[in-house]
């Protein structure tokens, strides 16, 4: 045990595939399961996805555990106690974190801690993973991850517009402007851009997760006929585009042609998350195959 509370990264903890998606606990920190699952049998339930996912031995004792909420260290105690190895108990939690099925509740007064030993151990080389954020899609829920998810994007834009102000780029107040209206656009966007998926989704029925690694920013949610899941991967940032578009145009009508311009790039960044690459692109390409693959045995069928 460190003296500062923080458990001693264990050697062995990179050899176990999942346990390298293990992020950084502090001892006071309460886990908890995430509502989105159900132990039963030995058997994790993803209510929302429908998957299953097999416990085995001491593992199903300790998500007991974290289905009521338990203290970081008394679930080490725990762990300890019925002998489970360091390795399996960071196995364990880095496969719920990696699914999002943990829930880490951290006091605001303990965070400095926290980003202490994470310094210190980047000095090291050793770096620890994201915590996954999983909660029921609601306004507010949305509106929190959205937040969380454009931070460092909100920061760099206020660092740009320090560094123009002191290189004498543009007058003061003209700078604030731009940065403030550039951020407020950003966010807006985004949000508006995971509001309409949940609108569209919501008009199946089906029950919606928000999914949080870092500026990792998803909606989980049960498989959709195709045509639905295209509808749903355009309108997103469709809606995105429209707004962040709009916003420029009023800009460029009031003569603030910077402003303009950086509404216009947050519009082709929406226009960037139709490509088949991650995202929106990879569920539309996903979809369109569907498609494609039930009208072909369709077809055959037909003949």
């Amino acid at each position: 045990m460190w003296p500062n509370g923080v458990l001693k990264l264990s050697a062995a903890k990179a050899d176990t595939s999942a346990a390298r998606y293990c992020p950084l606990f502090i001892e006071s920190d309460v886990l908890k399961l995430s509502s989105a699952f159900v132990l039963r049998d030995n058997i994790l339930h993803d209510t929302i996805l429908k998957a299953r996912h097999v416990v085995h031995g001491h593992g199903t004792i300790l998500i007991l555990q974290l289905c009521h909420s338990v203290n970081y260290r008394q679930l080490v105690d725990m762990a300890a106690s019925y002998k489970v190895s360091e390795t399996d108990m960071y196995a364990l939690l880095g496969f719920l974190n990696r699914i999002g099925a943990l829930q880490r509740i951290r006091t605001f007064r303990k965070w400095p801690l926290a980003v202490g030993v994470i310094v210190r151990h980047l000095q090291l080389g050793t770096h620890y993973p994201l915590l996954s954020f999983r909660r029921q899609a609601t306004p507010r829920a949305i509106a929190l991850a959205t937040l969380r998810a454009t931070t460092p994007v909100l920061l760099a834009i206020g660092v740009v517009a320090a560094m123009g102000w002191v290189a004498g780029f543009a007058p003061l107040h003209t700078i604030v402007l731009i940065a403030l209206g550039s951020q407020l656009t950003f966010l807006l966007s985004i949000y508006v851009h995971e509001i309409m998926h949940t609108i569209v989704l919501g008009q199946q029925q089906t029950p919606i997760n928000i999914l949080q690694i870092g500026m990792r920013l998803g909606l989980i949610h049960p498989a959709l006929a195709p045509r639905y899941e295209i509808v749903s991967a355009i309108a997103g940032p469709l809606v995105g585009m429209l707004l962040s578009s709009g916003i420029g145009i009023w800009a460029w009508t009031y003569h603030l042609e910077l402003l303009g311009c950086c509404d216009f790039l947050i519009c082709s960044l929406h226009l960037g998350s139709l490509l088949p690459l991650y995202g929106d692109g990879a569920s539309l390409t996903k979809a369109i195959r569907e498609r494609k693959k039930h009208e072909t045995c369709t077809s055959d069928r037909t003949y």
